[in-house]
C-alpha cells in the first residue's frame, strides 16, 4: 500500500512496492500501480511506473492503460511516456485508442490533451459503426471528428471500398475526400474504377470527382474527367467530355449521362464508333447498350461498315 504524493505536481501514485531516491527525488513504483491527477482528469494503470523529477517525466516500460475521464478516451500501449501535466501522452507498441464508437490501433501514437487529437503511426486501423479505415499514418481530431489519413489508405463499409494515397474522412458528416490515384469498388452493384481525387458521400452513396476517372461495370466502361455517380441507382452524370465502351462499340459525347444498371446512355455531340469502322455523329443521341438500340438527332452523319450514307436525305 505504497502511496507517493507529488505535491507540487498534483499527482498521486500508488502500488505495492516503491523506491524513492532522496537525492534526485526520482521514484519507481511496482505492482498494481495506479496513477491519477488530483483533479481526476487522468488515471494510469500499469505494473511499473517511474518518475524523473529533472524532466518531470512519468514512464512505464510495460503494458499501460491511460484513461481521460474528461473526454471519455481510453488509451493502451506497451510503453508509455508523459509528464505530470499530461499534455502529451506518448505510446509505443500495440497502441489502442477508444472513445465511444471509435477505435484506433497503431504501432505508436501520441495523444494531445489540450488539442484533443490523436497522432497515430504505423499500421493504423480505424473502426467505427460498420466501417473501417487503414493507413500508414493518421491524425484524428475528436472535436471535429475528422480523420486525416496518409499512405496506402483503404476505406471499407457495407457497400463500398476506397483506396487512395491520402484521405480526409469526416465521420460526423459521413464524407470521404480521397486523392492520390485511388480506386473505388461497390461490390453490391458490381462496379469498380479509379480516379485521381474524389469525394464520396457515405450517407447518400454519391461519388463526385472532377479528375480523370474510369468506371467499370461488367465490361461497361465509362471514362472522362468529371463524374457524379449515384451508387444506389447506378446513375452517372458527366459534365465534360466522356466515352463509354461496351465490347467493340464506343460512344462519346461532350457531356451527358449513363446508367450502369440499365445500360442507358444520353450524350450531346454524340459520336458512335465500332472497332470494325462504323461511325455515326449527331447533335444529340441516346440509346441502350444491352438492347443495341440508339437514336440520333440533329445533323446526323454516318459511315456503316465502309458504306457512306447521308441519313438526312436517304429514305
Amino acid at each position: 500500500n505504497v502511496i507517493i504524493d507529488l505535491l507540487k505536481k498534483d499527482v498521486m501514485v500508488s502500488g505495492k512496492e516503491g523506491i524513492l531516491k532522496t537525492e534526485s527525488q526520482d521514484m519507481e513504483i511496482r505492482e498494481e500501480v495506479i496513477g491519477k491527477t488530483k483533479d481526476n482528469k487522468w488515471n494510469l494503470f500499469t505494473e511499473l511506473l517511474t518518475y524523473e523529477k529533472a524532466t518531470d517525466k512519468l514512464a512505464s516500460p510495460v503494458r499501460t492503460k491511460a484513461v481521460n475521464n474528461e473526454d471519455g478516451t481510453t488509451i493502451f500501449g506497451d510503453k508509455l511516456e508523459t509528464t505530470t501535466e499530461f499534455l502529451e501522452v506518448h505510446l509505443i507498441g500495440n497502441t489502442d485508442f477508444t472513445k465511444e464508437k471509435d477505435r484506433i490501433t497503431a504501432d505508436r501514437a501520441v495523444y494531445y490533451t489540450e488539442q484533443k487529437k490523436v497522432d497515430a503511426n504505423g499500421s493504423v486501423h480505424y473502426t467505427g459503426e460498420g466501417n473501417e479505415l487503414k493507413a500508414n499514418s493518421a491524425v484524428y481530431e475528436l472535436v471535429t471528428e475528422i480523420l486525416t489519413a496518409n499512405g496506402n489508405v483503404y476505406y471499407k463499409d457495407a457497400g463500398s471500398e476506397i483506396t487512395a494515397g491520402h484521405a480526409i474522412y469526416n465521420i460526423k458528416e459521413q464524407m470521404v475526400n480521397a486523392s492520390g490515384s485511388g480506386r473505388f469498388k461497390y461490390p453490391q452493384n458490381n462496379v469498380d474504377g479509379e480516379y485521381i481525387e474524389g469525394v464520396y458521400n457515405l450517407k447518400d452513396q454519391v461519388l463526385v470527382t472532377n479528375s480523370a476517372f474510369t468506371l467499370n461495370n461488367d465490361g461497361y466502361i465509362i471514362k472522362g474527367n468529371s463524374l457524379h455517380y449515384i451508387v444506389s441507382t447506378g446513375d452517372a452524370y458527366m459534365s465534360t467530355s466522356f466515352s463509354v465502351r461496351r465490347e467493340n462499340m464506343v460512344v462519346s459525347g461532350s457531356n451527358g449521362n449513363a446508367n450502369t444498371k440499365t445500360k442507358n446512355i444520353f450524350a450531346n455531340s454524340m459520336v458512335m464508333r465500332s472497332d470494325q469502322g462504323d461511325l455515326i455523329t449527331s447533335n444529340t443521341g441516346d440509346g441502350n447498350f444491352e438492347k443495341r438500340e440508339f437514336k440520333f438527332d440533329g445533323n446526323v452523319n454516318g459511315k456503316i461498315r465502309g458504306n457512306v450514307k447521308d441519313f438526312v436525305k436517304s429514305k
